[in-house]
């Protein structure tokens, strides 16, 4: 089965930011048959662990975003570029994919 993930780097919790990508991914999964899955990741649930690299909730979600056949970041622009949020989030993955081989 399909899957979208939705991963939103706005500092605001359930931002507007967040609802475009929701509605992205929504619109989106209306053109796939069957019906994918989806998971919804607002970083603010999660940001006081962003930078601690063992924490194991953190870990799992990144693992589902790889795993995921389409993934939706959003984020709003802050001088030219994307959140320190998400950045902190997809710095995760040079961690996590050293630590796996």
């Amino acid at each position: 089965m399909t899957s979208i993930a939705v991963i939103t780097g706005n500092p605001k919790p359930q931002s507007r930011t967040h609802n475009v990508a929701l509605a992205v991914a929504g619109a989106l999964a209306a053109e796939i048959t069957p019906r994918p899955g989806r998971l919804t990741i607002d970083l603010t649930e999660h940001a006081a662990r962003l930078f601690d690299w063992s924490d194991l909730t953190l870990t799992r979600l990144n693992e589902e975003v790889a795993a995921s056949d389409i993934a939706i970041f959003a984020s709003p622009t802050y001088k030219a570029s994307y959140t320190g949020m998400l950045k902190a989030f997809l710095d995760r993955y040079g961690a996590w994919s050293r630590s796996r081989s």
